[in-house]
């Protein structure tokens, strides 16, 4: 059952549960009283006052939505309510009088109903009043712990995603094949008497490991961070491609305390050389670019490589690396991101991401 279904009827449980009670109390207490009060006509009055409850309750649950006591709008929408609370008590005593007539009960008097009415609006309006304020108050607080759930729901989605960006940097990016590469660097350095070199890539392969598996920065990292870690992987990279890999990385001052997801670059610059610069023998070229569009954090990988398959879809050609990135991007800032694939004039191919600007000492101060 769909909550937009299961609210009213909800609802309507709860208040039929209460008319019942009601009607149960005010029938024992007139028996109790001598009054000669019909069990139908109790029924009628308490159960037709819990009915016109219930639709108020419905009522109240929309106008709490469109007018919340929170900050910036709390005045307009405690006016709101308060005139709406006062309407809905008068009218539920208009009802409650009409429903005595209609039942026939025997004391009630011969004044005009809406003097009647009136008269019960004095004498009961702090208890109508109260159940209203009780109704909304509780509305605002399950909303309230609604909210909360969602965003304990999204950090814990937010975590899952983190770890498996954790687990595809190691079966993915650090895949065997990977590390078959780079363990063949090492042996051919030695054997060529390079051992500064291959002890260079021993210590990079080692802290890219270590970094990988002890990433403790949460979702997002500072950018500077993200860098030092393509920095070590471009290191191993650079040595195995020798003079085939140029690298050029550019990134403004002002970026590198710019919150971004972990591991956003990474897999974007192994795709930049495992698609382009490695299934060619020419030399080829790898950029990494940061920079700040007023509020917006863009980033950049590029290549000089093979270039995109024909009719390239992100939707549905996007590998492990960048339907992670995707997917990551999506949960930290639905709505508020770009992630575009595409072919380079000149040929290869581009990569941009664009996200809020949001630096690391803001968000500590917050």
């Amino acid at each position: 059952m769909s909550r937009r279904i299961a609210t009213p009827v909800l609802v309507f449980l709860v208040w039929t549960i209460e008319g019942l009670l009601w009607t149960a109390q005010m029938h024992v207490s007139g028996k109790l009283a001598g009054k000669q009060w019909s069990l139908s006509g109790v029924a009628l009055v308490q159960m037709g006052t819990a009915l016109a409850w219930a639709l108020a309750t419905l009522l109240l649950l929309r106008l709490a939505r469109r007018y919340p006591l929170a900050k910036g709008t709390w005045v307009k929408s405690l006016a709101v309510h308060l005139g709406t609370s006062l309407v809905v008590s008068f009218a539920i005593d208009v009802l409650f009088v009409w429903l005595q007539e209609l039942a026939g009960r025997p004391d009630i008097g011969t004044s005009p109903l809406l003097t009647r009415a009136f008269q019960m609006f004095v004498g009961w309006v702090d208890f109508n009043l109260l159940i209203y304020w009780v109704i909304l108050v509780g509305t605002h607080a399950l909303g309230y712990y609604r909210s909360l759930q969602q965003r304990d729901l999204k950090e814990a989605l937010l975590e899952t995603q983190l770890t498996k960006a954790r687990l595809d940097a190691l079966e993915m990016q650090l895949h065997p094949h990977f590390l078959f590469n780079a363990l063949n660097t090492v042996s051919a350095l030695v054997r060529s008497s390079q051992n500064a070199q291959a002890v260079k890539v021993v210590a990079s392969l080692g802290d890219l490991l270590r970094r990988t598996l002890d990433r403790r920065g949460g979702v997002e990292i500072p950018l500077r961070e993200e860098l030092e870690f393509v920095h070590r992987y471009l290191e191993i990279e650079q040595i195995r491609f020798g003079d085939r890999l140029e690298v050029a990385v550019e990134a403004g001052a002002s970026t590198l305390e710019a919150r971004v997801p972990t591991l956003i670059l990474q897999p974007l610059v192994e795709n930049a050389i495992r698609h382009g610069v490695a299934p060619r023998a020419a030399r080829g070229r790898v950029g990494v670019r940061a920079w700040r569009e007023g509020e917006r954090l863009r980033l950049e990988v590029t290549d000089d490589g093979v270039g995109l398959p024909p009719a390239f879809d992100l939707g549905r050609h996007a590998g492990v690396g960048l339907g992670n990135t995707r997917e990551r991007l999506e949960r930290l800032h639905p709505g508020r991101h770009l992630l575009r694939v595409a072919a380079r004039p000149g040929g290869g191919t581009t990569v941009q991401v664009s996200l809020p600007y949001r630096p690391e000492a803001a968000e500590r101060s917050a």
